[in-house]
């Protein structure tokens, strides 16, 4: 199966911030998820109190490459790239995810609305 690999576009100007050969080389590792996500990254939960329970990360020469896999429509959501430094990565990702979902339950809220 073929795994669609799509970025959100903080993300790709996470990546836009690096430098060419480790931007290169997460560019290598995200084209590794389109062939198998689930073995590539590895679950992430809770880490020190940051909320990151359904994305995953992959690891790439002192930088994370975090993303949330969308198993009904087979796409890996590239959240952030970032240094694990001080959770930077970790912590970017989380900040993005709330705000998407958030957005995601709002349209559902004006959908529901709009409905009745």
């Amino acid at each position: 199966m073929q795994w669609t690999v799509k970025w959100l576009p903080e993300a790709v100007k996470d990546l836009e911030n690096l430098d060419k050969s480790i931007r290169n080389k997460i560019f290598k590792a995200a084209t590794k998820l389109e062939i198998d996500p689930f073995s590539y990254g590895k679950p992430l939960g809770e880490k020190l109190g940051i909320d990151l329970v359904g994305l995953r990360k992959v690891a790439v020469q002192g930088y994370r490459l975090v993303y949330l896999l969308e198993e009904k429509a087979v796409f890996v959501a590239i959240v952030t790239v970032g240094k694990r430094e001080d959770l930077e990565a970790y912590k970017t990702a989380a900040k993005r995810i709330a705000r998407y979902r958030e957005l995601t339950g709002n349209e559902l809220k004006r959908l529901f609305e709009l409905l009745r």
